[in-house]
C-alpha cells in the first residue's frame, strides 16, 4: 500500500496549465475554468436528474446541505491541475504474486483527465473495509514520501470529490440495482461521517 501511494504521487507530479478533459492528442480540451466548480455543477445536475429520486428526498436534501457547507474544501484543494486517473482502485492495479508483492502497473486510463489529485484518493479509499488494518496509513505515508501533498481535511475533501462518482452512478439511465445499492451505501457513510463531525444539518 505504501508503494501504491508513492506511485500515485508520481502520477500526480504530471501537471497541466488548466483542468479539463483530454482530446485525442492528450491535450487538455475542453478545459475547465475550475475543476472544483465543474465537479460541483455535475454533482448538482445529477441530483436534479435521475439520481434525485434514487437517493430519496431526505438523502438528497442532506447531500445538498453538505455541498453548500463544505465544498469550499474542494475549492481550497484546487492548486496546480494534475494528471488524475479517475478510476484509481484495486481493480485497475496489477500486482505481482509471491511473498513480497509489488505494484507492476496502473491499468485502464480511459477516464484520465487534468484535475484535483484528491479525486484519486477518494476513489481508492472508497471502501476502507476491503483493506487490511494499517493499509490506509501505509498508503497515506507512501503518498507523502512520493512527493504527494495532503492538505488539512484531505480525507473529507477526497470523500466530497468521490460523491461526484456516486452521482454519476445514480444518474445512469439503465437500471443497475447492485450498483445503486453500493452508491447509496457510500453516500450514507459520507453523510454519517459529516454528521458525526457536526458539519451538516439534515
Amino acid at each position: 500500500f505504501a508503494e501504491i501511494g508513492s506511485a500515485l504521487a508520481r502520477v500526480h507530479e504530471v501537471g497541466f496549465s488548466k483542468p479539463g478533459l483530454f482530446d485525442a492528442t492528450l491535450k487538455v480540451s475542453p478545459a475547465f475554468d475550475s475543476f472544483a466548480g465543474e465537479a460541483r455543477a455535475y454533482l448538482l445536475r445529477s441530483l436534479r436528474g435521475r439520481a434525485g429520486p434514487r437517493l430519496g428526498p431526505a438523502r438528497k436534501r442532506a447531500l445538498e446541505s453538505l455541498i453548500a457547507r463544505r465544498w469550499r474544501l474542494v475549492r481550497k484543494a484546487e492548486n496546480r491541475p494534475s494528471l488524475i486517473h479517475c478510476d484509481f482502485n484495486p481493480k485497475n492495479l496489477l500486482v505481482t504474486k509471491g511473498p513480497r508483492p509489488r505494484l507492476a502497473a496502473i491499468l485502464d486510463w480511459e477516464f484520465a483527465m487534468s484535475g484535483i489529485p484528491l479525486n484519486d484518493l477518494g476513489n481508492f479509499l472508497r471502501f476502507p473495509e476491503d483493506y487490511p488494518p494499517g493499509a490506509e496509513a501505509a498508503f497515506r505515508d507512501g503518498y507523502r514520501s512520493g512527493g504527494g501533498r495532503l492538505p488539512r481535511h484531505w480525507r473529507e475533501t477526497a470523500l466530497l470529490l468521490d460523491l461526484v462518482s456516486m452521482g454519476a452512478f445514480l444518474d445512469r439511465p439503465e437500471h443497475y440495482p447492485r450498483t445503486f445499492r453500493t452508491a447509496l451505501a457510500v453516500v450514507d457513510r459520507t453523510l454519517a461521517r459529516a454528521n458525526r463531525a457536526g458539519r451538516v444539518l439534515t
